[in-house]
């Protein structure tokens, strides 16, 4: 599997903060009705989100995350590009998550948890959809059998219900 960049979400947690602080000193203009200091906070938090952006976009260019001879390797980093990798037989189980937010922009996030043993238990990715799902078949392949009969619609709210009493 080719190295694949990382969604922009992976690098929201670095500016999330940034990005709070931005808020909050419109807020405070707006409710007291000050609409000069509204538009100079309104200027000023422009320019730390320009930067914020800048700063997401070099974080995203310099990612990417690839699975190749049973080693996944993550890239990460824009002073030091020191990879880190993982090797797939540690792997115990991988969680595909997709909260509503990540739909909206076709992200899903990974979490790959490793085997006792080692130093790290999880690793968590914020990836594309497809590539999500192709890292998680990869990393953990299905061994069941299939289903033959997978319930849509009605017939599957009918289950849902059912299960909720139990």
């Amino acid at each position: 599997m080719n190295p694949v960049r990382l969604h922009p979400f992976h690098f929201l947690k670095y500016i999330k903060y940034g990005l709070i602080l931005c808020v909050i000193p419109i807020l405070r203009a707006v409710l007291a009705f000050d609409i000069a200091a509204a538009w100079l906070a309104f200027t000023q938090d422009l320019l730390i989100l320009l930067a914020c952006a800048g700063i997401l976009v070099t974080l995203w260019q310099a990612s990417s995350a690839g699975l190749a001879d049973g080693v996944l390797t993550v890239r990460q980093g824009v002073l030091a590009r020191r990879p880190a990798l993982y090797r797939a037989c540690m792997v115990s189980a991988v969680e595909v998550c997709r909260p509503l937010w990540y739909r909206l922009f076709g992200a899903a996030r990974v979490r790959v948890h490793f085997k006792a043993g080692g130093g790290l238990r999880r690793v968590g990715l914020v990836r594309p959809v497809r590539q999500a799902r192709q890292l998680a078949r990869a990393l953990v392949p299905a061994t069941a059998a299939a289903n033959f009969f997978e319930p849509v619609g009605m017939d599957r709210l009918i289950f849902v219900l059912l299960s909720a009493n139990i």
